[in-house]
């Protein structure tokens, strides 16, 4: 039997840092959206073990992998016997604040849970996505979530869609470790219980839907993430430039974004970029409403 999983990236329309546990995560606030770029799973019975392969040949091949990780809390769990080869094709680029690695964990979840008839509830397996990951438990759920906690608490909002976004992948990647601990990184903090958003986040909401995005697109990771790398900024400030405002960076980078309302401005947008910037990658992307897809079950 194979399973083929198709896993979609994410962006962050907002991001706030709230306050830091005391194991040393942060706690944040923030409006995830699902996109339409993707990776793409194959899982395969085999006899025994997980073997991995894919076409991206810098990924781990042991624990550090999430994929390879999740087969193995799955099967050490459930006592499964026998084994998958699993073959990832990488299409969204690694490190860059677009969730592939935790999509790509979710997929694997998912899909092996129909490959072994584990017969595991959408609840059930996000227990064990939160155990491997901050943003996994979103792609359980994907379209457009408020997201709290450390990425854990998840809120399906309705669907936002109707508008492009354009995405410049700057060649690099930043480090999500050295963004959130650098200096120049404020929490807000803010006093509150944990399943319920603050009142400056429920405004924006407001606005989210009114597509106001001048009141919606904020990151405060960009602070430490343009110190860090100032081409992050130069490259915010050359969309800026040529008048789009409509620009934000997405998790702790490095993936700048900007969003319109129109293809073609979109199109116009990632044109001058190329023209600018011929090493950066550009994609024009829309919203989608899942985090994953299981595509066919077949022999």
């Amino acid at each position: 039997m194979r399973i083929r999983v198709i896993t979609f990236a994410k962006i962050n329309l907002y991001l706030d840092v709230i306050g830091k546990y005391s194991n040393g995560y942060h706690q944040i606030e923030s409006v995830f959206q699902s996109i339409g770029l993707s990776d793409e799973l194959i899982l395969e019975d085999s006899r025994k073990g997980v073997f991995f392969i894919s076409n991206e040949k810098s990924l781990p091949t042991d624990e550090r992998n999430l994929v390879i990780k999740a087969a193995n809390i799955l099967a050490t769990n459930f006592g499964v016997k026998k084994g998958v080869k699993i073959y990832l094709e990488k299409r969204i680029p690694i490190g860059r604040g677009l969730g592939g690695g935790s999509s790509n964990c979710a997929g694997t979840l998912a899909g092996l849970n129909v490959l072994w008839g584990l017969g595991l509830s959408k609840e059930e397996l996000i227990k064990f996505a939160t155990k491997l990951g901050a943003d996994v438990p979103f792609f359980f759920t994907g379209g457009t979530c408020a997201v709290s906690g450390i990425g854990d608490f998840v809120r399906k909002l309705p669907f936002m869609c109707d508008y492009y976004i354009v995405l410049i992948d700057p060649g690099f990647s930043s480090s999500t470790r050295e963004v959130y601990t650098h200096p120049s990184l404020v929490v807000r903090r803010i006093r509150k219980k944990r399943s319920f958003f603050s009142y400056n986040f429920r405004k924006m909401l407001v606005e989210l839907y009114r597509k106001r995005w001048e009141k919606v697109l904020y990151n405060r990771l960009e602070i430490p993430a343009f110190v860090l790398y100032p081409k992050l900024r130069k490259i915010k400030d050359f969309v800026n430039s040529l008048g789009v405002k409509n620009v934000c960076m997405t998790g702790s980078g490095s993936t700048i974004f900007a969003i319109f309302g129109s293809k073609d401005e979109a199109e116009l947008l990632a044109k001058k970029i190329s023209d600018e910037y011929n090493e950066y990658g550009v994609y024009i992307v829309e919203p989608v409403s899942c985090g994953f897809k299981l595509l066919e079950d077949c022999n």
